[in-house]
């Protein structure tokens, strides 16, 4: 009978979970076992090390805990028991890839109200090992270490291995080229030895498949846009310049990976306050950090600070601000296959114009327009549009809260959570708020550190990274329905 071990493991020196029986007690799980049949060996094939949530008292509830093993998306073997627990029997896990290991605390009532899961890993034989972070369901909690560079504006983007890189933005002096890692299994940001090939604050990055990434444009120690794009390398983990005239200097862009690999970069400006661009620009990028660059189709209205969304396959630009500085409220979608070249179309209008929002595909293929700018001043707005691609209108929502230059970040479970922002008084925000299709949206509980410029990224254990705008980084752990 091969085993599958559990660890516990608590950050920043805080002790596990205490109590009467009915509180979950971390301590004796640490003690616990989930033995895993399939290759008749003693030893444990997978070790979990488990780390804790800090905020011990919303554990209170925990009656029950249930453990499952799944892969893609079918339960392999599951089996519940109260707690406290000192012994966990799993059966019936079958080797292969992509195994994820889940781990659930319900109430009497049978509702989970907290939950951790693993990346997934390759279960084939002794050895493994995966963590799992257990936490209360909607619940912000602080990362064991926090970022090396207080970052405003970065990017970043994961890699196959579930670890994000997390890159440029402006430090305390000034836009910065410099680079660090988050291991989401230990929850630290550590250094890497590589820099962008500029300094770059408020860049934009999409991820090609096969290669890594690429990072474009942004803003420079004076002010001006900068020329030219990174390409991520994830095979040499290194960064290759693309120094060419293709690229020229551009700012309040926004670029997306397209179905066909290649990546569209869309409006902007090329000087600082200088107006709204229409052009666009094809970048195929090759597994060597080289690329094809060509022009794209003219958008129908120049436009920067926009929001961009590929639904049904094809890439909508949304709003943003228009030739003469206004927000615009049209929506434009690609045709790939026009003929004789792929070109631009207006399919739908905004009830509302706005810029510096985001939008958010839903899981039923419309896409969520959230907040932004409502005039030049930059006067956050107070609600959001979902637009049906379909029937080409849209549907408005009001916000518990007026905001733009948040984050939107699609959940597992449908729900889209909006993060930060700079809101009414022109301050940065910790509240949060989630959007629910078909209801509206709720409060959430609020952030640590009020942030703007910051990143929300989806990790591989179903979590949300919230880092930059602040010192120190979050975790979002979202509820399972």
């Amino acid at each position: 009978m091969s085993r599958l071990s559990v660890v516990d493991r608590h950050p920043r020196g805080h002790s596990p979970l205490g109590g009467s029986s009915h509180r979950l007690r971390l301590c004796e799980l640490s003690v616990a076992a989930l033995l895993v049949a399939g290759c008749g060996s003693a030893s444990p094939d997978v070790q979990l090390e488990i780390r804790v949530a800090q905020n011990t008292q919303l554990f209170s509830s925990v009656s029950q805990l249930s453990v499952r093993a799944e892969r893609s998306g079918l339960i392999l073997a599951q089996r519940s028991i109260g707690v406290p627990a000192t012994y966990v029997s799993l059966s019936g896990v079958p080797h292969g890839n992509d195994t994820v290991f889940v781990l659930d605390g319900l109430t009497v009532a049978g509702d989970v109200v907290a939950t951790g899961q693993s990346c997934p890993i390759d279960y084939e034989s002794s050895g493994e090992r995966a963590s799992i972070f257990f936490s209360p369901t909607n619940l912000f909690t602080p990362t064991v270490s926090s970022p090396l560079v207080t970052r405003q504006d970065p990017v970043a983007f994961p890699l196959t291995d579930g670890s994000i890189v997390f890159s440029g933005g402006a430090d305390a002096a000034g836009p910065s080229a410099s680079t660090e890692r988050y291991d989401p299994a230990k929850s630290i940001f550590s250094p890497l030895p590589l820099s962008l090939s500029a300094p770059r604050q408020a860049a934009q990055v999409a991820l090609v498949s096969g290669v890594g990434a690429l990072v474009s444009g942004g803003i420079s120690a004076n002010g001006a846009p900068v020329a030219g794009a990174d390409v991520y390398l994830e095979s040499m983990n290194m960064f290759a310049a693309l120094n060419t005239s293709s690229l020229g200097p551009i700012m309040n862009h926004r670029i997306i990976a397209l179905p066909d690999g290649r990546v569209l970069i869309t409006g902007g400006q090329n000087e600082t306050a200088g107006s709204a661009l229409s052009a666009t620009t094809f970048v195929g990028v090759q597994p060597d950090g080289s690329a094809a660059i060509g022009d794209g189709p003219a958008l129908i209205d120049a436009r920067h600070s926009h929001m961009i969304a590929i639904s049904l396959g094809i890439p909508i630009v949304v709003g943003g601000y228009g030739a003469d500085g206004d927000p615009i409220a049209t929506f434009e979608a690609m045709e790939p296959d026009a003929s004789p070249a792929p070109m631009f179309s207006t399919i739908g209008t905004l009830k509302e114009a706005r810029a510096e929002g985001t939008a958010t595909l839903l899981s039923d293929g419309s896409i969520l327009v959230t907040g932004g700018s409502g005039d030049k001043l930059g006067t956050p707005l107070g609600d959001a549009e979902v637009y049906n691609p379909i029937a080409r209108v849209t549907q408005t929502f009001p916000l518990t809260t007026a905001r733009r230059g948040h984050t939107a970040t699609l959940l597992p479970n449908g729900r889209v959570l909006i993060s930060g922002g700079i809101g009414l008084d022109g301050n940065p925000l910790s509240s949060v708020e989630l959007f629910v299709p078909d209801a509206g949206f709720v409060s959430e509980r609020p952030l640590a550190t009020p942030r703007s410029g910051h990143v929300a990224v989806p990790l591989c254990d179903g979590t949300v990274l919230i880092a930059g705008g602040g010192a120190d980084a979050e975790i979002y752990t979202p509820s399972v329905q």
